[in-house]
């Protein structure tokens, strides 16, 4: 009976995890992709994704770099959502953020996605005599993409920043470019 308790409690869950985490040894092939090389060189792959966003606050504009080791994600982002980019008369939103993020992504292929989360230090104007107001929030997204070739792509990306003046969300339609897989 010891020795079952031991092998369910203590070397199957071992077994398990180092299964999960031992990433698949890859071939040299002539017909590998150029980014494939590069992560396999270098251990990484990295990318900048540009894009239209959409939210209930207004339009705007949406970049991200993100560079991937393993399934493991870290990106900085920057969105200016409102005024700033279509300047609606009658309305006098304008959003700016800045946000570092971490989080868990498959691993790069055709097809990839990824969910991560972070810190964001954000500037919201409402009417136009208002000064500005900064404080911090939480930010969030999860990106489906999809990549026909080593160094493009595009896709959607949700996004979200929770903070103490206003949150924001919305979708945001982007293309990738970079060493994708």
């Amino acid at each position: 009976m010891k020795r079952i308790a031991l092998i369910l409690g203590v070397i199957l869950p071992v077994i398990l995890v180092s299964a999960v985490e031992a990433q698949p040894v890859r071939a040299a092939s002539s017909s590998a992709s150029a980014a494939g090389e590069f992560e396999d060189i270098f251990g990484f792959t990295f990318w900048f994704e540009g894009a239209v966003a959409l939210s209930p606050l207004d339009f705007g504009l949406y970049g991200k770099g993100v560079m991937q080791r393993s399934n493991r994600v870290s990106s900085v982002r920057g969105m200016v959502l409102g005024d700033a980019v279509s300047e609606n008369i009658g309305r006098s939103n304008h959003y700016e953020e800045i946000a570092a993020m971490y989080g868990l992504a498959t691993r790069p292929g055709r097809v990839h996605y990824a969910l991560s989360a972070g810190f964001a230090a954000i500037r919201i104007a409402g009417a136009d005599e208002q000064e500005p107001e900064f404080t911090t929030g939480i930010p969030v997204d999860f990106s489906v993409s999809y990549r026909p070739a080593p160094l493009f792509g595009f896709g959607l990306t949700g996004f979200a920043n929770f903070n103490s003046v206003e949150n924001v969300f919305g979708l945001a339609l982007r293309v990738d470019i970079g060493m994708l897989r």
